[in-house]
């Protein structure tokens, strides 16, 4: 049978989801905070994109809500995209450069110390 691109994409749950997966990420172990209504609240960002990131929290987020994320004192606009089981997914509004120091410095790998060390230079 003939699929067309239309078929394809009528058929696809979430065009955003296929776009996401094929951005690649980079494993991360970063303490951050996120702001939301005013109010910070400390997160965990696993895995950062140039579209955005995956991280950890014990906070109510909604789909579509406008938040900031900071970052070593540097502030990250965007999206929540998806939230359940602790974790949130959230689009930035302007895209990150992946060769950012952040990336550098928080690699998954052999990060204990600088994660604990971030949560002051937040």
């Amino acid at each position: 049978m003939f699929v067309t691109l239309l078929d394809r994409l009528i058929a696809s749950p979430d065009v955003t989801a296929d776009r996401r997966r094929a951005e690649p990420r980079e494993a991360v172990a970063v303490a951050a905070e996120l702001e939301l209504d005013g109010v910070r609240y400390p997160i965990e960002i696993g895995n950062l994109s140039a579209g955005g990131l995956m991280a950890s929290a014990d906070v109510a987020l909604r789909v579509a809500t406008p938040v900031t994320v900071w970052i070593e004192g540097r502030r990250f606009a965007g999206e929540i995209r998806w939230q359940g089981d602790r974790r949130f997914g959230m689009r930035f509004d302007e895209p990150l450069q992946l060769d950012t120091p952040i990336i550098e410095r928080y690699r998954a790998a052999g990060v204990e110390a600088n994660k604990v060390m971030s949560r002051w230079m937040v």
